[in-house]
C-alpha cells in the first residue's frame, strides 16, 4: 500500500492507480484519523481486504471521489470498514462513483462492520457493476449504513445490498438537516436488499428486485417498482410498521 496512517492525514486532488498490498488496504491502511479525502480517483488498486482503503479508525469526509476497478481477494473491493472504524460522511457535491470493483468473498464495493453515512447533497451517488464472488453486489453491511438523499439527487445501487441479520440501513433517518440538505430524496436499489433491518424516515425507496429481511423494520414509504418481473418482498409483519406501501406487479408476502 501507499499509506499506513497511525496519526492524522488528509488527501486531496490525487490519483492512486495500480497499487498493490500483500496485506490489507491497497492504497490506505488507516489506524488513525483521516480528516478528508476529496477530488480523488482510486483505480485498479488491490489488496487482501479493502482494495483501495482498509479503515480501522475514523475517516471524517470522503467527498467527490471515484473508486473504479479496485479488487480485494476477500472483503471490500474498494473499502473495508471494521467494527472499530467509521466513515462520518461520503458527500457528493458533484458525484461519488463506485464502478467495477470486485471482492472475492463479500462486499463488491464496500464491506461495512462499523458505521458509514452516504450523503447525496448537490450531486448523485452511483454504484455500478460491482461484484462479489461473481454476483452483483455493492455493499455487504453488518454494521450501520446511513443514507441521506436530497430531492433530485438519488443514491443508486445497481447491485445487491447484503447482510447477515446483524446490520441496519437507515434512509433519511435524521429529522434535522444534519448535512446541509433538505431531505426527501430517492433511493434506488435495482437488485435485492437482504437481511438488514430497515428504517425509512423520509423519501422513497425504489426497489427493483426482492426485499428479504428478518430484522425489525419501519417504513415511511416503501415503493416496490416493477423493474424486474420476478421481484417480490418478504416482510416480517410482526416486527414491521408500514405507513404507505406501493406495489407495482409485486407479490408481497407479509409473514
Amino acid at each position: 500500500g501507499v499509506f499506513v496512517n497511525n496519526g492524522t492525514l488528509s488527501i486531496k486532488e490525487s490519483i492512486f492507480a495500480a497499487n498493490t498490498s500483500t496485506g490489507n488496504g491497497g492504497v490506505l491502511l488507516n489506524n488513525g484519523n483521516v480528516s478528508e479525502i476529496s477530488d480523488t480517483l482510486f483505480k485498479d488498486n488491490s489488496a487482501i481486504s479493502g482494495g483501495a482503503i482498509y479503515n480501522d479508525n475514523t475517516i471524517q469526509t470522503i467527498k467527490n471521489v471515484s473508486f473504479v476497478g479496485n479488487t480485494a481477494d476477500e472483503y471490500g473491493g474498494a473499502i473495508y470498514t471494521t467494527s472499530a472504524g467509521g466513515i462520518e460522511a461520503f458527500i457528493a457535491d458533484s458525484s461519488v462513483t463506485f464502478r467495477n470493483n470486485t471482492a472475492g468473498v463479500a462486499g463488491g464495493a464496500i464491506y461495512n462492520e462499523g458505521e458509514i453515512s452516504i450523503v447525496a447533497r448537490n450531486g448523485n451517488i452511483i454504484f455500478e457493476n460491482n461484484t462479489d464472488d461473481g454476483a452483483y453486489n455493492d455493499v455487504f453491511n453488518t454494521g450501520t449504513l446511513k443514507l441521506y438523499s436530497e430531492e433530485n439527487h438519488p443514491i443508486t445501487f445497481g447491485g445487491t445490498i447484503g447482510g447477515n441479520d446483524s446490520g441496519s440501513i437507515i434512509f433519511n433517518g435524521e429529522p434535522e438537516t444534519a448535512w446541509g440538505l433538505s431531505l426527501g430524496g430517492t433511493f434506488i436499489v435495482n437488485n435485492a436488499i437482504e437481511n438488514n433491518a430497515l428504517f425509512i424516515g423520509s423519501g422513497t425507496l425504489l426497489l427493483g428486485s426482492q426485499l428479504q429481511q428478518n430484522g425489525s423494520t419501519t417504513y415511511g414509504s416503501l415503493n416496490l417498482t416493477d423493474i424486474t418481473s420476478s421481484g417480490y418482498a418478504v416482510l416480517d409483519a410482526q416486527n414491521s410498521h408500514i405507513d404507505d406501501i406501493y406495489l407495482g406487479n409485486y407479490n408481497a408476502d407479509l409473514e
